[in-house]
């Protein structure tokens, strides 16, 4: 969420793993929530070929999600 204040769509990164995804609290609910917002937006932007930015891979895992 920090990275997310200085740099939305997270330019830096190219994948994102979140793990223990089922530890149902409202701060990973706002976060997947707003990750899965960028990479759609990164997507869209990624077809236009702007060539700064790429798509962006949300990887979550969970145990016994």
């Amino acid at each position: 969420m920090n990275e997310m204040m200085s740099d939305f769509l997270l330019t830096k990164y190219s994948v994102i793993i979140i793990d223990e995804a089922h530890e149902r609290k409202i701060n990973s609910d706002l976060l997947l929530g707003i990750l899965s917002r960028i990479v759609k937006i990164r997507a869209k932007l990624a077809i236009k070929n702007t060539g700064k930015i790429f798509p962006l891979r949300l990887i979550i895992m969970s145990a016994t999600l």
